[in-house]
């Protein structure tokens, strides 16, 4: 996929840059740079603050946002102690060993695997359990726990097969690939039929991944180019094959174990789903095959009269 210079020019491409401080009357409530703007909002809105949370109300805030789980009374009362010698040092002093827990990567994990559409089965109406989903799971938690780095822990979860294969966490990482649903096909669906499940599973990795790692609704370039962004069914047609080649032994284990039940083709042994990339490759040349075949008989109109055509531009 070619990126042009017109492309690096979209707004949701630029660098971040910080906005301007805005300036405020009561300088002594800012704390911190966000301040500033809740301030200042607040004054456009002819609001004020509200009044200081006491003890017992921070410290059960402080524990529902960084862990889930509410104090127990001696903590209320060891905290208020604390609290009432110094406020500042009380609240760092129970910000830091929150952190400092297992609970706190068990709590903050949810959001991204809400992200990620991880569940413990293939869902749909076969709902097959996953045996080894929850390694994907505990990648995520202990990553929070241990401060993994962002980048490492985006392309671990990206690529993590392909740049350390004998690491069993990168590895495990790779289940954001395939955590969304999935289903488990019999042997008395036709290739079409397969080929088509097969695009859907294709989808949704892409979709997936860009609405997590880019902020961008890819998906919508299935069947037209996106309105807002530079997504076009064009490109969406090249971004499949990378993530499909290579990848069915890995999404099997992935979510079965050593090997995942159903073919993609029918009689063919070298496309079952942990047959590796000949299968795939050979899903694309059939749907390739039929795209070209469907143009020819419209007339080379793109788009119309192309059947069950997947990646199918429509107008509007």
């Amino acid at each position: 996929m070619i990126v042009t210079d017109d492309d690096r020019k979209h707004w949701s491409y630029l660098p971040l840059k910080s906005p301007p401080l805005p300036s405020v009357k009561n300088a002594a409530s800012v704390r911190t740079p966000v301040d500033r703007f809740i301030l200042a909002r607040l004054r456009e809105k002819k609001l004020g603050l509200s009044p200081q949370a006491g003890a017992q109300k921070l410290v059960r805030r402080i524990y529902f946002d960084l862990i889930g789980l509410p104090p127990t009374p001696e903590q209320v009362e060891s905290f208020a102690r604390q609290f009432a010698k110094s406020p500042r040092s009380a609240v760092e002093s129970l910000v830091d060993e929150l952190l400092a827990s297992p609970h706190y990567g068990e709590r903050w994990a949810r959001h991204w695997l809400d992200v990620a559409r991880y569940a413990d089965s293939d869902g749909q109406e076969g709902d097959a359990d996953r045996r080894t989903a929850h390694h994907y799971r505990d990648f995520i938690i202990r990553s929070l726990n241990d401060d993994l780095a962002f980048d490492t822990f985006v392309r671990l979860q990206l690529a993590g097969d392909e740049l350390e294969p004998d690491n069993p966490q990168a590895v495990a990482a790779t289940g954001f690939i395939v955590a969304g649903t999935h289903a488990v096909l019999g042997d008395n669906l036709m290739e079409e039929e397969r080929t088509r499940e097969r695009f859907n599973d294709l989808d949704d990795m892409i979709t997936t991944t860009g609405v997590a790692m880019l902020g961008l609704t890819l998906g919508c370039a299935r069947c037209h180019d996106h309105k807002y962004e530079r997504g076009s069914v064009a490109r969406a047609a090249r971004r499949s094959p990378p993530l499909s080649r290579g990848g069915s032994e890995m999404e099997g284990r992935i979510r079965h174990g050593a090997k995942a039940p159903g073919r993609l083709v029918k009689g063919s042994e070298e496309t079952t789903r942990d047959g590796g990339a000949a299968g795939e490759n050979r899903c694309f040349e059939n749907q390739r095959r039929r795209e070209s075949a469907a143009e020819e008989r419209s007339g080379g109109q793109k788009g119309k009269g192309s059947g069950g055509k997947i990646f199918q531009r429509t107008e509007g």
